[in-house]
This record gives structure tokens, C-alpha cells and sequence, in this order.
């Protein structure tokens, strides 16, 4: 019997080009994750790449049976899940398990599929606990680190569908690469947001990867060269 109490989401009103995707069969580019998507249209498009996304909104997406009927060449996915934990609703281990539900439900897809995790400045959000804001924010972003690790990173490492970088690792919490720092923004609640310059390059070596031409090592040494010039 029809639930007729069920109405859609406002995130799959708002983030999905799920409607134009559906019926299509390959020829496309699929993103799933973060606001950072939007960033990567004009790179595609530049490229003539037909792109479609999937925002993830905090990670409480609970329609992850969807994506396995999508058709994509390829899979990209600029994530900030193992940040957003830090500041989220649910209890990591809540969300945790939906983005490894999520990752594997994209991966038995069976395309190439590269997970980028972005760095944040958390130096300069405004959570503050018992510590004092500072030390407070790094202590519970290693805490975080930790858990994402052993819950979640087993499942990227392990599965060759899969490739994963983790940018948070690369870059320093103050890395200009970091809009909020960029930007000289003293405090702010979500402190991921990142400059063009680091999408593009994420994007030409995501490219790179769909085209067999990807070289881990190259991808991280451009990052550390352009965190460098800023």
C-alpha cells in the first residue's frame, strides 16, 4: 500500500540531476558528493564531458539503491564526509555506514570511480568545546581521522574500483588552497570550501584517470606545487 504520507526530499528536488541521467546509457560523467560539484561543470564542459550529479547533503541520503540504476562512464567523487562528521547531526558511526553503503553501492557498478576527501581549515571554524576552539577543533578532527580510517578507508584501499585520495592528509589545515583562508575569514561554520585552482586540478587528473593516463604520485605533487605558489 502506498505511503502517502512519503513526500520528496528537498535534496532530490534541489541536487540531482537525476531526472536527465536516468534514461541515459553511458556517455556521461557521474559526481557525487558535495557542493564541490558544482565547481567541476565548466571543467567538463570544457571538455565537452556530459556531467551529471548527485549532492549528498551531509551524507543523509537514503535513496543509495538509485545509483545502480544510472549508467555513467565514469565516477567522481569530491567529498568532504570525513569532515562533515564534525559538525553533522548523527553520530559518526551513523554516518559513517551510509557513506560506506553509498561507496560500495557506486563502486559495484563496476566503472572507473575516484574518491577525492578535501581538506578543511578548521584553525578558523567557530566549534568550540571544553579545550578551547583550537585545540578543541584538531584534537576532534584527529579523533575523526582515526575512526574514518579504520571504518571507512578499507573499503577505498581495498576495492579496484576505486581510486582514493585524501587531501586532507596532503594539505596543512592553512593552506590557501582553502577558500576560508584564501579569503582571510576569521571564523566560519563549514571551513572546506576550496578554490577553483585545486577543482580544476582535481578534475584534469580525474579526467586523466577515466582515459587510463592517471599517476597518483603526479596528481599529489601538483597539488603540493600549487599549495606552494599560493
Amino acid at each position: 500500500m502506498e505511503n502517502k504520507d512519503r513526500v520528496p526530499t528537498h535534496e532530490w528536488f534541489s541536487s540531482s540531476n537525476w531526472e536527465e541521467a536516468v534514461n541515459l546509457d553511458r556517455g556521461f560523467i557521474l559526481g557525487v558528493g558535495y557542493c564541490y560539484l558544482e565547481q567541476l561543470k565548466s571543467l567538463f564542459l570544457g571538455h565537452n564531458k556530459p556531467y551529471y550529479f548527485f549532492q549528498t547533503k551531509w551524507g543523509r541520503c537514503g535513496t543509495t539503491f538509485l545509483f545502480s540504476a544510472l549508467r555513467p562512464d565514469a565516477i567522481i567523487v569530491p567529498s568532504a564526509w570525513a569532515n562533515a562528521c564534525m559538525v553533522g547531526r548523527n553520530k559518526p558511526d551513523v554516518l559513517f555506514r551510509i557513506w560506506k553503503e553509498i561507496l560500495l553501492n557506486l563502486a559495484s557498478m563496476n566503472v572507473p570511480l575516484m574518491m577525492v576527501d578535501m581538506p578543511a581549515a578548521w584553525h578558523i571554524s567557530n566549534i568550540e568545546g571544553d579545550l578551547g576552539r583550537e585545540e578543541f577543533e584538531l584534537f576532534k578532527s584527529e579523533r575523526r581521522a582515526l575512526y574514518f580510517n579504520a571504518v571507512v578507508k578499507p573499503c577505498l584501499e581495498t576495492n579496484p574500483n576505486i581510486e582514493y585520495v585524501d587531501l586532507q592528509d596532503l594539505l596543512p589545515y592553512d593552506s590557501k588552497l582553502i577558500k576560508e583562508n584564501h579569503e582571510g575569514i576569521n571564523r566560519v561554520q563549514s571551513p572546506w570550501h576550496l578554490t577553483q585552482k585545486l577543482m580544476n586540478c582535481v578534475g584534469n587528473h580525474f579526467l586523466l584517470f577515466t582515459q587510463g593516463k592517471y599517476e597518483k604520485q603526479i596528481f599529489l605533487e601538483e597539488v603540493i606545487k600549487l599549495n606552494n605558489e599560493c
